[in-house]
C-alpha cells in the first residue's frame, strides 16, 4: 500500500519521554518549538524544556525552561518548509500552556500504557488541536552514575543531555570538513550535530552545543554511545577555542 497522509501544518510542535532518560524521577519530560518538528529534532532550534511529574492525579509542572527561539521551520505558500526569524516577543514567550503540557502528558502515560513501555513520541498541534505523528520505545534509560562532582570555574551551562563526566581538549567544528580535527579524547564542541558526525562523535570524549535540547540528535546519539554531553549553552562555539581543556559534566548541565 501507499500510504497518503496529510501535513499537520503546526503552529507549535515538540517531542515528549513518558520517562525522563536524564533524571531517576520517573518524570514526564516534554520539549516544544514554533512551527514544524523538524527545528526540534535537528537540534537547530534550542526549544522550551517542560518535566512534569508522573502522579498525573495531582498534576505538577517539576521544572520549566523557556529558551529564546530565534527561528522557526514553517510551510510557505507553495507547500516547502522555510526557516524564519521571529522577533524579540515571540522568541521569548513560551509555546506550550499548562492545559496542553497537562493533555500531552496524559497521552503520554496512555501511550506507554498501550506499548508496555515508555515511549519517545513526537507531537504537533494547530487550530484543530494536538495531533501524535509518531511513539516508539524510548532506547536508552536512566542509569544511576557513581561521578565525583565536577569543580573548577563554571565556563558555561546548559542542559545535562547524557550523564557522565569527562574531560578533554576542545575541538571545534563549523562544518562538516573539519570533523578531522576530533580525535580520540577530544571534547567536540559544535552548534549543533546530524547524522553526518557520528563517527567524530564516537571518538569524542563528551560533546556540547550550542542548541538543541534533551530530544535532539546530539543528546539521543550521546546517551545510546555513553558519553557525557551538555546542550543548549547557546554561546560554547564562541566562548571556546580549539586546545581548551575543559571538563563536561553531564549531569548537571
Amino acid at each position: 500500500a501507499v500510504v497518503v497522509q496529510r501535513m499537520i501544518n503546526s503552529e507549535k510542535s515538540g517531542v515528549m519521554f513518558s520517562e525522563n532518560p536524564t533524571r531517576g524521577d520517573k518524570s514526564i519530560v516534554i520539549e516544544a518549538v514554533w512551527g514544524l518538528g523538524e527545528g526540534i529534532v535537528s537540534g537547530k532550534i534550542k526549544p522550551d524544556h517542560y518535566a512534569i511529574d508522573s502522579d498525573l492525579d495531582n498534576f505538577k509542572i517539576l521544572d520549566t525552561e523557556i529558551s529564546l527561539k530565534k527561528t522557526a521551520i514553517v510551510r510557505d505558500k507553495e507547500g516547502r518548509n522555510i526557516e524564519i526569524k521571529l522577533n524579540d516577543e515571540i522568541a521569548k514567550r513560551q509555546v506550550l500552556n499548562n492545559h496542553e503540557i497537562k493533555i500531552l502528558a496524559q497521552y503520554g502515560k496512555k501511550l506507554e500504557e498501550h506499548y508496555g513501555k515508555p515511549q519517545d513520541i513526537e507531537f504537533a498541534i494547530d487550530g484543530g488541536g494536538i495531533y501524535i505523528v509518531q511513539s516508539r520505545p524510548i532506547t536508552i534509560f536512566y542509569k544511576e552514575r557513581n561521578d565525583e562532582q565536577a569543580s573548577g570555574e563554571m565556563l558555561l551551562n546548559g542542559l545535562g543531555a547524557s550523564p557522565g563526566i569527562s574531560s578533554g581538549r576542545v575541538k571545534i567544528v563549523h562544518d562538516l570538513k573539519e570533523l578531522e580535527k576530533v580525535r580520540e579524547g577530544d571534547i567536540l564542541v559544535t552548534e549543533m550535530t546530524n547524522p553526518d558526525m557520528v563517527v567524530a562523535m564516537q571518538r569524542a570524549a563528551g560533546i556540547v552545543t550550542d542548541e538543541g535540547g534533551i530530544t535532539s540528535h546530539a543528546s539521543i546519539v550521546s546517551r545510546e554511545m555513553g558519553i557525557p554531553c551538555v546542550v543548549g549553552t547557546s554561546e560554547a562555539t564562541k566562548k571556546l577555542k580549539d586546545g581548551d581543556e575543559i571538563t563536561v559534566d553531564g549531569n548537571s548541565g
